[in-house]
């Protein structure tokens, strides 16, 4: 798997040689996972698809972001498994498109609970105060009582708002800002009172559901990174719970 700059940044090489992520579930909360991907294959695991839209994985609206943020976090945990839970789709609008009584994401983390998973990685949120909700926060609540952490987005708006996001927003998940490569912070990461950790976000080399990779910009890739530093750290110290994670 390709690394860039991030790798030196993160000081990846030295990391690896205390651990790789043996033994620690990621659970990508996403549009999907192609588990085919030359970068991932034997590492996903591929659970339910709780958006419930009806489509497959051939469909241009399922698995390109998804995949492109399992490679993120096994390019920083190499020896990690992923578990792959569909929430949203590929569309701009794909977390605003949730059937009616569906919940997908507080579903897809109650599950991914249920399922081993060790971290859950949300590279998904809305830029809007108002998306908050009472089952997405009970579900974030329900992975961290079960020790299990929970990392999210900051978001993509710049200075333009900062009043607040969700998932990032809720308490116990660690929210995550991009940087750029002189390390400051990458123009689009939202500024947020509630940021905890920032990670590379530009420029991140990426797997491509078709195969091959690409280069991403956003929040997206800072998160699935900082979800394989977590993912490092608990194969490291199994011990380690959800609030010891963050304040590492």
């Amino acid at each position: 798997m390709p690394r860039g700059w991030e790798a030196d940044a993160l000081g990846l090489s030295a990391a690896h040689r205390a651990s790789q992520g043996a033994g620690v579930t990621v659970a990508v909360l996403d549009s999907g996972v192609a588990a085919d991907h030359p970068g991932l294959k034997g590492k996903v695991t591929t659970g339910p698809d709780f958006f419930a839209d009806g489509l497959d994985p051939a469909s241009p609206r399922w698995g390109k972001h998804g995949t492109a943020m399992a490679s993120d976090v096994l390019e920083v945990a190499p020896q990690a498994k992923i578990l792959s839970v569909r929430v949203i789709d590929d569309s701009e609008e794909g977390e605003d498109q949730r059937g009616e009584g569906l919940e997908p994401i507080a579903d897809g983390i109650r599950y991914a609970v249920d399922h081993g998973a060790d971290v859950i990685s949300l590279s998904l949120g809305s830029d809007d105060f108002t998306s908050y909700s009472n089952y997405d926060a009970e579900a974030v609540g329900y992975a961290v009582s079960h020790g299990v952490t929970v990392v999210a987005g900051a978001g993509n708006s710049g200075d333009d708002s900062s009043n607040g996001a969700f998932p990032a927003g809720y308490a116990s998940t660690i929210a995550v800002a991009a940087t750029q490569r002189d390390a400051g912070r990458a123009e689009f990461s939202t500024v947020r009172t509630h940021n905890l950790v920032a990670a590379p976000g530009v420029g991140i080399v990426s797997a491509m559901k078709e195969g091959g990779y690409r280069a991403v910009n956003s929040t997206s890739p800072a998160t699935a990174l900082a979800a394989g530093v977590v993912a490092l750290m608990r194969s490291h110290n199994p011990k380690l719970t959800p609030g010891r994670s963050a304040r590492s």
